[in-house]
């Protein structure tokens, strides 16, 4: 059986939730009740979110320098150099935004990982959200990460790693699931076996005595 792994981006590649700091750092207005009701997850994720956009007053080159600034898990690039050396798969699925994620993973000679997020634009009237992975039936999420993975699977065993709200849904697709955070007092309350994890030494410590030894043993 062929394994992929899905990675959500904020908290998780991220030491610290990329929109959260930038919202916290460039929104002119009270941003704190618009961020509890998205926490909710009961209202339409892109309006709450462009909502958060519209306060955000930041410059193309700010925002360049801003994301460049975040700093990453120290053990995910060799996380990343396990997996493709084993032929597995990686993937990253945010509910965050493209120019939030793109200048991280360059700064970090990460480039080339497929990624699937919202995005945003620089137009005359400011930030504006785009969100090509909005769930059909569903508006809790910008990105519908059940919707994306499902895709993704086409047969193969699914391994995700995350630890927010917006990966909740991911756990109802994916086959084996390392959580922290958030998303493991949810699988928690759930009753959704998982793996918690602290970071990505965690998780390939894991991972090699079990999935990439059982495919070492079978090649």
């Amino acid at each position: 059986m062929d394994y992929i792994v899905v990675c959500d981006f904020d908290g998780t590649i991220t030491l610290k939730d990329t929109c959260f700091e930038l919202v916290k750092s460039y929104a002119v207005d009270d941003w704190r009740a618009l961020d509890r009701l998205w926490q909710e997850g009961i209202h339409d994720a892109s309006h709450i979110s462009q909502m958060l956009l519209d306060m955000i007053k930041i410059t193309p080159a700010e925002l360049e320098r801003f994301s460049r600034s975040m700093e990453i898990d120290p053990y995910f690039k060799e996380f990343k150099d396990e997996l493709a050396s084993a032929g597995i798969e990686l993937y990253i699925v945010s509910d965050g935004y493209d120019l939030l994620i793109d200048p991280v993973l360059l700064q970090n000679d990460l480039a080339g990982i497929e990624c699937f997020s919202n995005q945003i634009k620089f137009e005359p009237s400011g930030l504006k959200g785009y969100f090509p992975n909005k769930g059909r039936n569903c508006s809790k999420c910008g990105s519908c990460k059940f919707e994306i993975i499902k895709l993704l699977k086409t047969g193969r065993k699914v391994i995700y790693v995350g630890d927010g709200h917006s990966d909740r849904c991911a756990g109802l697709v994916a086959d084996i699931i390392y959580a922290k955070g958030d998303l493991a007092s949810l699988l928690k309350e759930q009753g959704i076996a998982f793996v918690e994890y602290s970071d990505f030494s965690d998780v390939l410590s894991h991972m090699r005595a079990n999935i990439l030894k059982l495919l070492i043993d079978i090649e």
